[in-house]
């Protein structure tokens, strides 16, 4: 297993955003940011969803309208810092 976790992670100089994100240190722990990251684009889609639709008067589209763009800000996001090429290339 861990010889693929480089692969999977994309530790390498191929991504489009070359930032490795800092851990967080809780106590004793150091937990990663990068999916706290993403659980914050995801609440934070929902709710700017459920704003946008009550903005419109289409209240019952507010969970729908954020779960699409919770799935674009978080697959933009993964892009951005993920490997970019073929895997072998």
């Amino acid at each position: 297993m861990n010889a693929f976790l480089p692969i999977l992670l994309a530790a390498n100089k191929y991504r489009i955003i070359n930032y490795d994100f800092p851990d967080i240190p809780l106590g004793s722990m150091k937990i990663p940011a990068v999916p706290l990251i993403i659980l914050a684009l995801i609440v934070g889609s929902i709710v700017a969803g459920i704003l946008i639709a009550k903005a419109v008067r289409m209240r019952d589209y507010g969970w729908k309208v954020g779960l699409i763009l919770s799935t674009i800000t978080v697959s933009t996001f993964d892009r951005s810092i993920n490997d970019t090429t073929a895997p072998g290339t």
